[in-house]
């Protein structure tokens, strides 16, 4: 998969524009955590399907408002899919949001727009 499809900077750089390099900075650092924090509810155990459509509908919306277009089609995919998956299924979705978040987390650190330059290349 290309960086393209992976992470769409135009979509960023238009967030940008709206909001002004520091608030799109603290908006992804918001996104960072929050994602982190919805990938640990859904890698637990017992994960009932409700949640699981309720977190990844969430992760699928936000994760597009910042161009991070494969962990939206992931996170759209589980959505859609979660009631008929079986909880192999399920975890192995999950298992895939998270490999899909682990590039995008690099950012956690450096969340200037020079730095999501650097990440699109």
């Amino acid at each position: 998969m290309s960086h393209t499809e992976v992470f769409d900077r135009t979509v960023y750089d238009r967030l940008v524009a709206e909001l002004g390099a520091d608030d799109a900075a603290e908006a992804l650092s918001v996104f960072l955590a929050d994602t982190a924090g919805k990938l640990a509810r859904l890698s637990a155990d017992g994960l009932d399907r409700m949640t699981a459509r309720r977190e990844a509908h969430a992760i699928k919306s936000s994760s597009a408002t910042f161009g991070f277009l494969e962990l939206s089609r992931l996170a759209r995919e589980m959505e859609q899919g979660a009631e008929q998956m079986s909880p192999e299924r399920l975890h192995a979705s999950v298992q895939e949001l998270q490999r899909a978040f682990l590039p995008i987390s690099r950012l956690a650190e450096a969340t200037r727009p020079a730095d999501i330059r650097e990440f699109s290349k």
